[in-house]
């Protein structure tokens, strides 16, 4: 009876151990993945911050330029844009046809009255054509701007992997008070040439002594 009861609770121990071993190696089986899992979610969590944290930073750094900046791809949707040109342009729609860029942008070309093609805008050269454009002299007038401003304009275009441009660049920056005094300089200029010339033909008109330089008079 004993070596019965004996071997009965060694059997339900054995059972028992068994049983453990199963539960621990389906455990261990089960946390694995989870761990796994966890794993990725933190480095998700880690990349995803950096992630925003990059973008909070160029965005910083874009705002705290003076240049205006905008960022398009080449189907014409406009992908960023910094402080200074948001202000440019309040309620421009990031969606606008490429035909239209000259009319709702307001750029003209040096006369102030007629609109540059929307083929010759800097940043359609850069998005599209995958074409840099250096220091191109534009004046921006925008929908209710009462007079506008001139802008150096640069543009470079942003390749994908296989050096297809995909996206452009274009940098405004502001040249207005040096234009308005080079604009002042060239009419001073044409104002002394024109005095000049009337000073010349009177002086054609006068007699003038040869000896004294005085005006001769009877």
């Amino acid at each position: 009876m004993r070596l019965r009861v004996a071997g009965a609770a060694a059997t339900t121990q054995q059972t028992f151990q068994v049983e453990t071993a199963l539960a621990v190696s389906f455990f261990v089986v089960l946390i694995a993945p989870l761990a796994f899992i966890n794993r990725d979610i933190a480095l998700w969590d880690r990349a995803e911050r950096a992630s925003k944290e990059a973008e909070s930073l160029l965005r910083s750094v874009l705002d705290s330029s003076s240049d205006a900046i905008l960022v398009s791809d080449d189907q014409g949707n406009i992908i960023l844009r910094n402080a200074v040109m948001a202000r440019y342009h309040v309620n421009v729609s990031p969606n606008i046809p490429l035909e239209r860029w000259p009319e709702v942008f307001g750029v003209f070309q040096k006369v102030k009255k007629t609109l540059v093609p929307a083929s010759e805008l800097p940043l359609v050269c850069a998005a599209i054509y995958g074409e840099s454009v250096n220091n191109v002299e534009v004046y921006i007038r925008p929908a209710g701007w009462e007079t506008g401003r001139w802008h150096l304009a640069s543009a470079r275009p942003l390749r994908d992997d296989a050096g297809r441009p995909y996206r452009g660049i274009v940098v405004l920056r502001d040249i207005n008070e040096r234009k308005v005094l080079e604009e002042d300089r060239d009419r001073l200029i044409v104002e002394l040439c024109q005095s000049l010339k009337k000073v010349k033909t009177l002086a054609g008109l006068l007699p003038i002594c040869a000896w004294c330089k005085k005006i001769r008079d009877d």
